[in-house]
Formats: C-alpha cells, structure tokens, sequence
C-alpha cells in the first residue's frame, strides 16, 4: 500500500530578524478529529532531538495565524498550513 502523501505537513518558521527564533514543525494526523501529534525542532540546536506532542489543531491555527500577522516567514504559505489543519491538505 503507498503512503497518503497528505497525511504529513512540514515546515520551517522563523521571526522576523537577523539571528531569530525559529523552529520546524513535522504535523501527523492525529488519532482524533482535531488532534495533530506534532513533532518540533527548535533553533539554535536543529540536530537535538525533537519535541513531540499530540496538540489540538485550532490551537495550531491561531499560532500560526498570530506568527503570520507578527511577521513570520514560512516554507509554505501559512493559508496552505491552515488548510491542512482543517483537514483540507490540498488547498
């Protein structure tokens, strides 16, 4: 059986700023509706081991949707994101 494509969603995400914070985000299906396991990496160490978590995906939205208004710079449009969050991975 071939791997969904949509099932996973990736991303770096950076401040605004020389030197800012910044971080990666691999997003998986959850085993709920609405729930996201998320696993972070976070500058300035990219090679330590990440974070992982299951979060709520509204939660993921409105961080992504206040980084985007705060100046945030994305691998992928922050609308492609959102709509991945929402179950749509193919905005």
């Amino acid at each position: 059986m071939a791997a969904d494509p949509d099932a996973s969603l990736a991303f770096h995400a950076s401040a605004p700023g020389a030197g800012a914070e910044g971080y990666v985000l691999l997003l998986e299906r959850g085993d709920a509706p609405g729930r996201v396991r998320c696993r972070r990496w976070e500058s300035p160490d990219y090679t330590a081991a990440a974070v992982e978590r299951v979060e709520a995906a509204d939660a993921l939205r409105a961080a992504v949707r206040r980084q985007a208004r705060a100046g945030w710079r994305f691998t992928l449009p922050p609308d492609r994101i959102l709509a991945w969050l929402e179950g749509d991975p193919r905005p």
